[in-house]
């Protein structure tokens, strides 16, 4: 493939002869490929099993020990996964915007991604009699561990395996990953997808026979991603334009092949339901400046697409994407903050070739999250913008880019390890210690226990409940839900409990809410009656019934 004797090649791979000079290494692209074939299968089967064993007892003893926590979005991808598990398809019945006129019992195509919704109902087939949010976090943490995993052998054949191991240890550690390791949400999945379609893409570099296969491979990962988070394109994006550059455009159509081939049958149900192959609920994101103006304050505001929000509130989105980038930038600086130093150290042509895509791909990610203004950033959703880096980190310690320092590289990346993997120690120790304040009971925790009883008590399985958190009703109640918005005018609450078929309102929340308020109008009056109110401030719960019987 590349030409010259099978001894030259493998010199010139870095298996046999004096060790290459790391520059010229990289200037050709061919540094540390082949690294896989310096130690026997058994070998490199014992170093996966080892990182994936370690990945796995670290979040193992926050999943037993530490109280779960559940978000929105978690609650979601639980109830789509409920519904695959009753054999009811693809469904979600938690509404939780204003964004369409979808009913609340809907398709999950367009709305939700769901990989790992299927992914945890596959798991409670197989443990039917065990809790539903156990088997969820169980299903997060083999995925992350996973991840781990594909993360050593992306490294390693990159790096070394000296680099490549201790970065993907300080993966293993690093406190977000162990933090949302045990969360129901789907970010590890996507994480194991992200890091495996780059594991395909740097086989190009190889000469085994299953590299030829290894573009399409790619897309088909790459199609996964995109069923598991809806930025997946983003790394598909990355992929194509390595392949472009570097003149391989043979691989880069197999790439698009593989992609459009599993993601053929989800653009036609896409289009047959909203008329497009490319419709997402996500644009939202785009059409408001908080996600607010679209949940509970979202009620008949008017429906632009991005281009005319955009167009017509440039400031303030400009304000938006600038403090997004800067709130970005402090967390992946944060996760890198005792490896930062080492930038300095970056030996020339460090992100060539293969490695620039791990970096060209840690960089769109970063981009894309950072012009979602929208949302509620987390650092979750940064986990490939600060940990494909590290490997980069690390070599420059080991290998310095000034001769001066070369002979203390050993020394160097010592340092650094030690360093990082100590700041996130601390950093787990302190969010385990955390995890049990956020955990404790609240004053609502009574309030959801009461209200699925009562629902469960007074209402049909399938009774459409309206409730400003919708998320909890129908956890607890397994009801289908929608948010109840803060109506701005009382002419508002019979069209939207009609349009949603809304029987039950449950706010938690006291009487001086301002949903409950607007209910206590003549109009409101006219269309719910209050039927439970036990709202005290230790206990904020009201229930409402709707005056019809049939809507």
């Amino acid at each position: 493939m590349y030409g010259g004797s099978r001894l030259q090649r493998g010199k010139a791979n870095g298996l046999g002869g004096p060790p290459m000079n790391v520059e010229n290494s990289l200037e050709n692209g061919k540094a540390n490929i082949g690294i896989f074939r310096s130690l026997p299968w058994w070998a490199i089967l014992l170093a996966g099993l080892f990182v994936f064993l370690l990945s796995a007892g670290i979040r193992l003893f926050p999943l037993l020990t530490a109280p779960p926590k559940v978000s929105p979005d978690a609650l979601e991808y639980l109830n789509i996964a409920r519904h695959l598990d009753r054999g009811e398809g693809l469904v979600i019945s938690i509404k939780a915007h204003m964004f369409d006129q979808e009913p609340v019992v809907r398709s999950t195509i367009g709305d939700r991604c769901f990989l790992y919704p299927a992914a945890v109902a596959a798991g409670l087939l197989l443990f039917p009699k065990s809790d539903d949010l156990l088997v969820a976090r169980s299903v997060n943490l083999i995925f992350s561990s996973l991840a781990v995993t594909v993360s050593l052998f992306l490294f390693a054949g990159l790096f070394g395996w000296r680099v490549g191991g201790l970065a993907a240890i300080l993966v293993a550690v690093n406190p977000t990953m162990v933090k949302n390791g045990i969360e129901p949400l789907s970010d590890q999945l996507f994480l194991l997808l992200a890091l495996s379609a780059l594991l395909l893409y740097t086989a190009q570099d190889t000469e085994h026979t299953l590299a030829r296969w290894s573009p399409a491979a790619a897309g088909v990962v790459c199609a996964l991603a995109q069923l598991t988070r809806p930025v997946g394109v983003v790394l598909l994006a990355v992929l194509l334009v390595g392949y472009l550059l570097r003149k391989r455009r043979r691989a880069a159509g197999w790439m698009m092949l593989g992609f459009l081939i599993v993601m053929s049958p989800y653009f036609w149900a896409n289009w047959r339901q909203h008329g497009s192959p490319f419709y997402s609920v996500s644009a939202y994101n785009y059409t408001v400046g908080h996600y607010r103006e679209g949940t509970w304050y979202g009620l008949d505001r008017e429906q632009l697409s991005p281009w005319q929000f955009v167009s017509r509130n440039h400031q303030r989105v400009l304000k938006l994407v600038e403090r997004k980038f800067v709130d970005n930038s402090k967390v992946v600086l944060n996760q890198l903050e005792p490896l930062l130093l080492f930038v300095l150290l970056l030996p020339r042509g460090a992100f060539r070739n293969s490695r620039g895509a791990l970096i060209g791909y840690a960089s769109l990610n970063f981009i894309a999250y950072s012009l979602s203004w929208a949302p509620v950033g987390a650092p979750r959703f940064l986990l490939p913008s600060y940990l494909l880096p590290i490997p980069f980190l690390l070599e420059a310690a080991a290998r310095p880019r000034w001769m001066r320092l070369r002979k203390a590289g050993s020394f160097l990346l010592a340092t650094a390890f030690v360093l990082a993997a100590g700041n996130s120690l601390v950093q787990d120790a302190v969010s385990y210690s955390r995890s049990f304040a956020a955990g404790k009971p609240t004053r609502f925790t009574e309030a959801y226990q009461q209200a699925a009883l009562w629902l469960e008590r007074e209402t049909a399985p399938n009774e459409i409940v309206a409730s400003n958190n919708p998320w909890e009703v129908n956890y607890r109640s397994n009801r289908p839900a929608v948010i109840c918005p803060v109506f701005s005018k009382e002419e508002q609450i019979g069209p939207f409990l009609k349009r949603h078929e809304v029987r039950t309102v449950i706010l938690f929340a006291t009487s001086q809410d301002p949903r409950a308020e607007m209910l206590t109008t003549p109009a409101g009056r006219e269309e719910v009656r209050l039927v439970s109110d036990a709202a005290t401030d230790d206990l904020p719960l009201l229930i409402y019934r709707t005056t019809h019987e049939s809507r």
